[in-house]
């Protein structure tokens, strides 16, 4: 993969997606609230634009540990510089997570397991 334009300000991508139904209508109907927010109307791309950023921002944060605030404005900002970097390692963690959980609940099962053949 060479040099890209990928990610820099200013540069868009083209991208169509199929919404169940209920997602279209509650994506067009708050559009809405958010010109309200804005104090003005802005074009569909925009308002896409604006709802998957914040979505996603919103997204990472649910993963992320929220006790030190800096942490999250060093992530939220590396996310912003180097989305698939960021992505990628919040994937890993999560998975390293689940792994030590499922080992953690593995030995917690077996002690039961050994201490019910004790006498």
């Amino acid at each position: 993969m060479g040099l890209s334009d990928e990610g820099r300000e200013g540069v868009k991508r083209k991208l169509s997606v199929d919404l169940p139904e209920a997602d279209y209508a509650r994506l067009m109907s708050f559009r809405q609230v958010f010109d309200e927010i804005m104090g003005e109307e802005m074009d569909l791309d925009g308002y896409i634009g604006v709802v998957v950023s914040v979505g996603l921002d919103k997204m990472l944060k649910d993963v992320m540990p929220q006790e030190a605030k800096a942490l999250w404005d060093t992530v939220k900002g590396m996310h912003h510089l180097n989305p698939e970097f960021v992505s990628k390692f919040v994937v890993e963690a999560l998975r390293r997570g689940r792994e030590i959980k499922e080992t953690e609940e593995e030995i917690k099962r077996l002690k039961e397991e050994y201490l019910s053949y004790r006498y």
